[in-house]
C-alpha cells in the first residue's frame, strides 16, 4: 500500500510520524511531556506498531493505550469527531468522550478484559459548521504491549449515519402508511401525520396553516405540539394570522412552491425584519415551511417550529416533504371518498340506524349486509359475519324448520315471522323475533332475503322465571301438603281413636301427647311461613343489643342437640377465647344458628360431622357451620338461599321441611348488617355455611363476663381440663360449656383411658365422675396423685353421690373440691377462674 512504513526497532523511532496526513504533522510537533510513555523515541515497539498502523489507515482508527487509555487516532478519525480535534489528540479517552462512557464503557471494559466487541452508537457531533446526530458502528480490539499483556484498545469505526436514516426512513414510511389505511377521515389523516412528524423529528411543533379564502391570512390546523409546550395561536378557525406579517419575501417563495428552512429567523435575510412575529407566535427561532400549491394557488403549509436556533438537516427538509406530499394525496383522496359516502348516506340510513338488527342475505342465506345492531346483538363484528351463513349461527333446535320456512319463502315470495334462537361466539344465546322479506330488486338483480331481527331475550328470561316461579309454587304446595299431611295423619288417627270410646285412661293419655305434639309440629310450620314473609317484606323489627356470640352459639346448640344427637353425629364447637360482642338480637340470632346447625344434621348421614367455629377480627365476627354430609351441587349453591330452593327432593321426603330456613337466614343476617354464603366442593364432600357480623369493641368493667357464664375476667389463662365420665353425653355437654368459656378440655369415658391422657396432657384441672366402670373416680384420683406433673393439679368430683360420707371419702382420695350433679356450673366456673388467677398470676400480661 502506498505510504506503508515497515517497522524495526532501529527505525521506528525515525519515520513513527511521516507522511502527508495532517494528525501525523500535528503528531510531530505534539508536546509529549505529559504522555506517559514519553516521547516517541522511548515507545514500546508494539505501540510503535500500533500507531503507524492507525496512521496508515483510510479508514477511521483510533488508539486508546495505557491505563488511562490516552487517545491517538487518524485523518478519517479526525474528520468523524469534528470540533473535538485537535484537542483530542494524547488526552484520556474519557475525558474527551465522557457522554459516550455510558455507551460504550462495557464494550471498552470487554476489550481490556481481552474479549473483542462491536457496538452500534448514536453520537451529536459539531461539524460542517452545525450540530448534527451521527450514528457509528464500532468494533474494539485488544492490543498488548511488549511483554504480550493487555496495554490499550484498538478501534475502528465506520459510519452508518446514511444507513440509519434511510432505515429510519423506510419505518417511518411504513407506519405512515398504516395510519392512512386505518383512517378514513381527511382530519384524521392529518392529525396523526403531524404528531407522527412532529414526534420523528423531535420538534416543538407541527401544524398546517390552512390559507384562507382571501390569500392573505392563515389559520392553525391539526396541530400537535411537544408535552409542555402551548399552542401556536389557540384553538384552529378562532383566529388568523396574516402570511405577510412573516416576511413578505418568505410568503413569495413559499407561493411559489418552494421550500423554506429557517435556521434562525432574527438572522435569516427573509425573515429577520419580521423576527418578533415568530417569536411572539409561540417562541419560535427556527421555522421549516413546506408549501402546497394546487392550481396556481398556496393552499396550506405544513410547518415545523423549534424553540431555538437549530440546522434544518437534509434529511429533517426531505422527510416533512415526503410526509407533506404523502399526506395531502392521503387527504385528497379521503375527501373523495368522504363525498362518496355522504352521497350513499341517505340511501343507508335507515338501515344503518334502525333500532331493529337487520341483515340481508342471498337465497342460499349467506350474510351479504348487516348493520350495527345486528353485529352488537350477534356478537360479531361486521368482517366475521359477511359470507356466514344463517345456519351457522342459529340454534341447532330451531334448524330443522328454519330451513324449510326460507324455502317457502323463497318459492312462493310471502312473508314470515318466527321467534328464534341466535348463538353468540361465547357460547349465550339471543332470542329474536324475526320478520323475512323477499327483496326483488329488479331486472338482471338476483332476488335477496331482509331479516328484521327485534330482541326479545329480556321478554323470554322474563317468560322463564314466571314458568320457573310457577313451577317453585307448584312445588312449594306440594312439599306444604305433603308436610301438613304427615301430622294430620296421626291427630286424624289419634281422634278416632279417643271417639271411639275403648281406651283406658292411660291410652287417652298417651293418644293425646301425639295430638299435642303433631298440632305443635304444625303450628311451628305455620310460624316458619309467616316468619319468612315478614321477614323478607321488612316488618321484622330487631330488638338489638350488645351480646356475645358465644352465648348465642351455646343456646343454638341447646336447642339442636336433641336432632344432632338422633343422628348420632359429633358436633364440635371451637369459640375464641375472649368474647365475640356483636349488636343485634339475640333471639333472632338463635334462629339463624339453629337453622344452619339444623340444615347440616339433616343433611349429613347419621354418626356425622358437624363443626360451628367463631372467630373474630378487628371490625368482624366470623361463624362458619361445616359438615361432612351430602354437600351441593354448583347450582344451588347459586341460589340455596332463595325461597323454596332444596336439594334434588327424594319421594319419601326424608329431610323434611319448607326449603324457606336458608333464606330466612340470609334476610336476618342482612338485617344484622351482615353477610352469609355458602360453599361446597360437591355432593358428597359436605358444605360450609359462612356468617359474618359487625363486630362490636365492648370494654368489659373489671371481673365482668368475656363469654357466656365465665364470672373470672377474661384475662385468665385457659386452663388445661381433663374430663372423665361414662355418660358420653353428660361429658360432652360440660366439655362444651367449658371449651365455650376458653379452656382447652379432654375427654375420656374410661378411666383407663384417663390416665394414659393425662400422662400426655398434664391437665391443671381434673373433672372426675365417681361411679367409672373399670375403675372408680376416687382410686382414679389417687392414681393421677401420682403422676409426673400432677401433684398440684386440682381435682373435682363430678358425681351423683352426695352423702356426707361420699364426700369424706372424695378428700381422702385426693380431691380438692366435690360437686354433685347436676353441676351448679356458676359455681364450677367460679372455681375454675379463681384457679386460673392462683395458678397464672401473670396471664394477662404474658397475653
Amino acid at each position: 500500500m502506498a505510504g506503508s512504513r515497515l517497522f524495526s526497532p532501529m527505525s521506528a523511532s525515525l519515520d513513527l510520524f511521516s507522511g502527508d496526513g495532517e494528525v501525523a504533522a500535528l503528531l510531530r510537533t505534539h508536546d509529549w511531556s505529559a504522555f506517559p510513555e514519553g516521547v516517541p523515541s522511548r515507545w514500546p515497539a508494539s505501540l510503535k506498531t500500533l500507531v503507524a498502523l492507525v496512521l496508515d489507515s483510510t479508514l477511521p482508527m483510533r488508539l486508546t493505550w495505557g491505563s488511562d487509555l490516552r487517545l491517538l487516532y487518524n485523518d478519517a478519525y479526525a474528520g468523524l469527531i469534528g470540533r473535538k480535534h485537535p484537542d483530542a489528540l494524547g488526552r484520556p479517552y474519557w475525558d474527551v468522550w465522557p457522554e459516550l462512557q455510558s455507551q460504550l464503557g462495557q464494550a471498552m471494559d470487554q476489550a481490556l478484559a481481552g474479549s473483542a466487541s462491536f457496538a452500534d452508537v448514536a453520537i451529536r457531533l459539531r461539524r460542517h459548521e452545525h450540530e448534527e446526530r451521527a450514528w457509528f458502528s464500532i468494533s474494539f480490539s485488544p492490543v498488548r504491549d511488549d511483554n504480550g499483556g493487555i496495554a490499550g484498545v484498538l478501534t475502528t469505526a465506520v459510519e452508518i449515519t446514511g444507513q440509519v436514516l434511510l432505515e429510519r426512513r423506510q419505518a417511518f414510511n411504513l407506519k405512515f402508511a398504516d395510519v392512512v389505511r386505518s383512517r378514513e377521515e381527511p382530519a384524521a389523516i392529518a392529525s396523526a401525520a403531524t404528531a407522527m412528524l412532529g414526534t420523528e423529528l423531535g420538534v416543538a411543533r407541527v401544524f398546517y396553516a390552512e390559507v384562507a379564502e382571501d390569500d392573505a391570512s392563515f389559520g392553525v390546523g391539526h396541530e400537535w405540539t411537544r408535552p409542555g409546550v402551548k399552542p401556536a395561536i389557540g384553538d384552529a378557525g378562532v383566529e388568523l394570522l396574516r402570511l405577510d406579517d412573516f416576511g413578505p419575501e418568505l410568503i413569495a417563495a413559499l407561493r411559489a412552491g418552494i421550500v423554506c428552512a429557517t435556521d434562525d429567523v432574527r438572522t435569516d435575510p427573509r425573515t429577520a425584519a419580521h423576527a418578533e412575529a415568530f417569536i411572539e407566535t409561540g417562541g419560535v427561532y427556527a421555522n421549516l415551511a413546506i408549501p402546497y400549491v394546487k392550481s396556481g394557488r398556496l393552499v396550506a403549509i405544513l410547518t415545523l417550529h423549534r424553540l431555538e436556533p437549530y440546522h434544518w438537516t437534509e434529511t429533517d427538509i426531505q422527510l416533512s416533504q415526503e410526509m407533506a406530499e404523502r399526506t395531502w394525496s392521503a387527504v385528497e383522496s379521503a375527501r373523495a371518498q368522504t363525498a362518496l359516502r355522504i352521497s350513499e348516506a341517505h340511501l343507508t340510513a335507515l338501515f344503518a340506524q334502525s333500532a331493529a338488527a337487520i341483515a340481508e342475505t342471498d337465497l342460499e342465506g349467506r350474510i351479504i349486509h348487516v348493520n350495527d345492531r345486528y353485529c352488537e346483538l350477534l356478537g360479531r363484528d361486521r368482517a366475521q359475519l359477511l359470507g356466514m351463513g344463517m345456519h351457522d349461527f342459529t340454534h341447532p333446535d330451531d334448524l330443522v324448520w328454519n330451513a324449510p320456512m326460507l324455502d317457502a319463502l323463497v318459492a312462493s315470495g310471502r312473508p314470515f315471522e318466527v321467534e328464534k334462537r341466535y348463538v353468540r361466539p361465547d357460547g349465550s344465546v339471543v332470542w329474536g323475533k324475526v320478520i323475512v322479506s323477499l327483496i326483488r330488486p329488479g331486472p338482471g338483480v338476483p332476488p335477496t332475503v331482509l331479516a328484521v331481527f327485534v330482541d326479545i331475550t329480556e321478554r323470554k328470561r322474563y317468560e322463564e322465571k314466571l314458568r320457573e316461579a310457577d313451577r317453585l309454587k307448584d312445588e312449594f304446595l306440594a312439599m306444604l301438603a305433603h308436610e301438613l299431611r304427615n301430622p294430620l295423619a296421626p291427630i286424624s288417627a289419634a281422634a278416632e281413636l279417643i271417639a271411639g270410646g275403648a281406651l283406658d285412661a292411660g291410652r287417652v293419655s298417651q293418644t293425646s301427647e301425639v295430638i299435642v305434639r303433631q298440632a305443635r309440629h304444625m303450628t311451628d310450620l305455620m310460624e316458619d311461613l309467616l316468619d319468612v314473609s315478614r321477614v323478607t317484606r321488612g316488618l321484622v323489627v330487631l330488638d338489638s343489643a350488645p351480646v356475645d356470640i358465644g352465648t348465642i352459639a351455646a343456646d343454638a346448640v341447646e336447642q339442636v342437640r336433641p336432632l344432632v344427637e338422633t343422628r348420632g353425629h359429633r358436633l364440635a364447637v371451637g369459640l375464641p377465647p375472649e368474647a365475640a360482642w356483636v349488636s343485634g338480637d339475640a333471639k333472632r340470632l338463635v334462629q339463624v344458628l339453629v337453622n344452619l346447625l339444623g340444615n347440616a344434621a339433616k343433611f349429613t348421614p347419621n354418626g356425622g360431622r358437624i363443626a360451628l367455629d367463631v372467630q373474630t377480627a378487628d371490625d368482624r365476627v366470623v361463624l362458619t357451620v361445616r359438615d361432612n354430609g351430602i354437600g351441593m351441587l354448583p347450582e344451588l349453591q347459586e341460589r340455596a338461599f332463595e325461597l323454596f330452593a332444596q336439594a334434588e327432593r327424594t319421594a319419601d321426603r326424608s329431610q323434611g321441611g319448607l326449603g324457606i330456613g336458608l333464606a330466612l337466614v340470609k334476610s336476618l343476617v342482612q338485617l344484622h348488617g351482615g353477610t352469609v354464603r355458602a360453599a361446597s366442593d360437591g355432593p358428597g364432600r359436605g358444605a360450609v355455611f359462612t356468617v359474618t357480623l359487625p363486630r362490636l369493641v365492648r370494654e368489659l368493667a373489671p371481673g365482668q363476663a368475656g363469654g357466656p357464664a365465665v364470672p373470672a375476667s377474661s384475662d385468665c389463662r385457659p386452663l388445661r381440663i381433663l374430663v372423665v365420665d361414662d355418660n358420653v353425653d353428660a361429658a360432652q355437654v360440660l366439655a362444651l360449656l367449658l371449651e365455650m368459656n376458653g379452656h382447652e378440655v379432654a375427654v375420656e369415658y374410661t378411666s383407663g383411658a384417663a390416665l394414659a391422657r393425662a400422662v400426655e396432657l398434664r391437665p391443671d384441672v381434673c373433672l372426675l365422675d365417681i361411679g367409672l366402670p373399670d375403675m372408680d373416680g376416687n382410686a382414679l384420683a389417687a392414681q393421677l396423685r401420682t403422676l409426673p406433673g400432677m401433684a398440684d393439679a386440682i381435682l373435682v368430683a363430678v358425681t351423683g353421690y352426695g352423702q356426707p360420707h361420699d364426700l369424706c371419702n372424695s378428700r381422702a382420695a385426693g380431691f380438692d373440691h366435690h360437686f354433685v350433679k347436676p353441676v351448679d356450673t356458676q359455681r364450677l366456673l367460679e372455681l375454675l377462674a379463681g384457679a386460673a388467677e392462683r395458678r397464672y398470676p401473670n396471664a394477662a400480661r404474658r397475653l
